[in-house]
């Protein structure tokens, strides 16, 4: 039952991302013999992953991942521990020196995002700064149990979701969808 996956993805420019897993108990032949329920046995299988994308130029990227109109690098990575009901997940993507050609910015704008979710909560932070001052801090928090989630939607315990976000001094311009609508400010 032990297992290991290990994947890269590649381009001209190099290595778009990489998929490392593993798991110590898949089991195989249960799974082979009855269709049935190899999904719900798959459910509580124990994995360990990673998804790495390492730093690119935006510019670089397939056309499919590219944003029009936009500058800078960009890398994260996201790890996965648990079963399908019972994961810890944590993410982290940060972007550096971007710019957008509709914005009038002249100093490009720095981003990281981070993400953990422990099968019950989740919270997601996100920075952006622009030199030394912050623009944007916004952060997230979801008490929601995949087990719950996945019994359905008759059977599934009440979550809740709160939001908080602090802008300061953000350029509006700087989002390439408002720029084309003129917005400002």
């Amino acid at each position: 039952g032990a297992t290991t996956l290990d994947t890269r993805l590649l381009d001209k420019h190099g290595e778009i991302a990489s998929l490392e897993a593993k798991s110590a108990a898949i089991p195989y032949g249960p799974l082979l013999a009855s269709s049935d329920s190899a999904a719900a046995r798959m459910m509580n299988v124990a994995v360990s992953a990673t998804i790495t994308v390492p730093t690119r130029k935006l510019a670089q990227l397939p056309d499919l991942l590219r944003p029009d109109g936009a500058s800078g690098d960009i890398e994260g990575s996201i790890t996965l521990d648990g079963t399908c009901l019972h994961p810890k997940v944590e993410a982290h993507i940060k972007a550096q020196s971007i710019k957008f050609d509709a914005s009038p910015l002249l100093t490009p704008l720095d981003a990281d995002a981070t993400a953990k979710y422990d099968g019950a909560r989740g919270d997601v932070v996100l920075d952006v700064h622009s030199g030394a001052a912050t623009l944007l801090h916004a952060s997230a928090r979801a008490d929601a149990r995949v087990a719950d989630m996945a019994r359905g939607a008759a059977n599934a315990a009440p979550w809740d979701v709160s939001l908080n976000a602090t802008l300061t001094h953000f350029p509006l311009e700087s989002i390439s969808p408002l720029a084309d609508r003129r917005m400002h400010g």
